[in-house]
């Protein structure tokens, strides 16, 4: 994992607001819960919300490094015949995608997370 990447998650898994080049992690609150956001190159590519929820998007951008940075914060998305999959569900890089419970499930049909 690259230093980058390490430092990511330390960030993310802490809830500290952290940016290095291209990578940006907030830190807020959501119905008084803690939460966590994660952007690369100004998308907002990743939230976890106090109640475990995670929600996801490739931003159009299903990259070599906003896999790896997803990676980071415990969503696995890999490729496979130039497809995208997250628990081998195929993924459409304009969609939002929530992670509740090991459970995956398309959320909005755009690029954008909503803090």
């Amino acid at each position: 994992m690259r230093k980058i990447t390490e430092q990511t998650k330390t960030a993310f898994d802490a809830g500290m607001n952290w940016k290095s080049g291209h990578t940006e992690v907030k830190a807020g609150l959501v119905n008084g819960e803690s939460a966590a956001y994660l952007f690369l190159h100004g998308n907002h590519i990743c939230a976890r919300y106090g109640d475990g929820i995670i929600r996801f998007s490739l931003c159009g951008r299903p990259s070599a490094t906003t896999r790896e940075r997803l990676q980071a914060v415990g969503v696995y998305v890999n490729q496979r015949k130039g497809k995208h999959y997250c628990n081998d569900v195929e993924l459409c890089p304009h969609t939002v995608y929530e992670i509740d419970a090991g459970k995956i499930a398309a959320i909005k049909q755009n690029n954008y997370l909503t803090s």
